[in-house]
């Protein structure tokens, strides 16, 4: 094949980014639902680097709070210190 149709290089471009973000692993592969948004996709893997980086510096990441029946906001962190 000499040459390609611009939907056809298109997608085989879209397919080949895709596989090289399931290359970076589970944690690093943006989701599906923000693949063809650039704005998105910018903010994700701004998020990824600096998780990178803070890795790096040896700081880790604090779990997120969540919410318990009653709708009060809890903190794992903190459980042990509520009991």
């Amino acid at each position: 094949m000499t040459r390609a149709g611009w939907d056809l290089i298109e997608a085989i471009g879209a397919g080949q980014t895709v596989l090289a973000w399931m290359e970076r692993g589970p944690d690093e592969l943006p989701p599906p639902h923000i693949w063809h948004h650039a704005e998105r996709l910018e903010e994700f893997f701004a998020a990824v680097k600096q998780r990178r980086e803070d890795q790096m510096r040896g700081l880790e990441s604090v779990p997120q709070a969540t919410e318990d029946d009653e709708g009060s906001v809890t903190n794992e962190l903190a459980k042990g210190l509520r009991d």
